[in-house]
């Protein structure tokens, strides 16, 4: 796992990478965005994910054999919308 987590943060721009994807054993594989600190869901809860958002890029899930791409905001509660 590689992570950048309060290492670097950019605003405008756009990620490039080249990856070999694998569905380990019990484990879901995956390419996403989030920002730092996790903040998602921390500010108040506006559908306008001023607070954050998850970018999935990819998930790939070895028991279903699928990938998926998703975009989540405004927390993972009951307010969660993607």
């Amino acid at each position: 796992m590689a992570s950048t987590d309060c290492k670097f943060e950019q605003k405008y721009g756009f990620f490039e990478a080249k990856m070999l994807h694998v569905y380990p054993d019990g484990k879901q594989s995956a390419f996403w965005m989030m920002p730092n600190g996790g903040t998602l869901g921390r500010g108040t809860p506006d559908g306008t994910a001023n607070d954050g958002a998850e970018i999935d890029i990819f998930e790939g899930n070895k028991q279903s054999g699928r990938y998926a791409t998703n975009y989540h905001y405004d927390g993972y509660g009951k307010y969660h919308k993607r």
